[in-house]
């Protein structure tokens, strides 16, 4: 069995071997532009669909670079399918 990545922060890698354990997933960044904004949302959708449950899943991002670009993120959402629930 391969454990799920959840975290790594100056070479200190945080590892969940019992996903059933998981609560909620928070994707942290530092900027966001809008080109980056469906990458961002479909790996958040992967990271939620490898826990098998329904779970608080959001992204946080501290700067977003560009002019928000709301139907691109409302469209990519949508393809999301809920597995992404807060941005």
């Amino acid at each position: 069995m391969t454990a799920p990545f959840l975290c790594s922060f100056l070479k200190i890698i945080l590892l969940s071997l019992d996903i059933k354990n998981t609560k909620r997933i928070i994707e942290v960044k530092t900027k966001i532009r809008n080109n980056q904004s469906e990458e961002i949302i479909q790996k958040a959708r992967t990271n939620r669909r490898l826990i098998g449950k329904k779970i608080f899943n959001g992204i946080f991002g501290y700067k977003y670079e560009d002019i928000i670009n709301s139907g691109n993120i409302t469209l990519t959402l949508k393809r999301a399918r809920g597995y992404v629930n807060y941005i």
